[in-house]
């Protein structure tokens, strides 16, 4: 999951109060001790792992505090995280590797890159989305990925499939 370039990209700024949540409940374990480890060396009491499962109410209520949101995977993964984060009007961070980022990039939404927005000469890096910013993100979720959508796509698909 690139949690140390992640760490290097984040500790270039002046982060205050901001707290860095980082789920490492999934995965090997091993892993994830290691970097728990140096998310407090590098981020002190900033930095907040979670490293247990919880109830699902509780993680909603996690991500919803979540007003920047960096998920540094070069590969699709934590899809759910990433559109949840998106309809909870968090900015996103995604690595240009990520084809979820593209994807994103060409429905419409707010996203931002790791590599090229996520830097301390970007003034706004650290900014949280506009009210406006936020409802564009929802509306582009809620109408490319509802399921009336995913049926009507699937079934336009599986009808030229038969045709053929």
């Amino acid at each position: 999951n690139n949690h140390l370039e992640a760490f290097d990209f984040l500790d270039k700024f002046s982060l205050k109060d901001q707290k860095l949540i980082c789920a490492l409940s999934y995965g090997n374990k091993d892993y994830g001790k290691k970097i728990v480890d140096i998310g407090k060396k590098k981020f002190g009491e900033k930095f907040v792992p979670l490293i247990n499962f919880i109830p699902l109410t509780d993680y909603q209520a996690i991500m919803q505090s979540c007003g920047i949101v960096v998920m540094n995977h070069y590969r699709q993964q934590a899809v759910g995280n990433v559109v949840n984060a998106l309809y909870l009007g968090a900015k996103v961070y995604l690595s240009e590797k990520n084809t979820l980022y593209h994807y994103l990039k060409r429905i419409g939404c707010h996203v931002y890159s790791v590599e090229n927005e996520l830097v301390p000469e970007n003034s706004s890096a650290l900014k949280l989305l506009t009210e406006s910013q936020m409802i564009e993100n929802r509306e582009k979720i809620s109408n490319e990925l509802s399921i009336n959508r995913i049926l009507s796509e699937l079934k336009n698909n599986l009808s030229s499939l038969l045709l053929d």
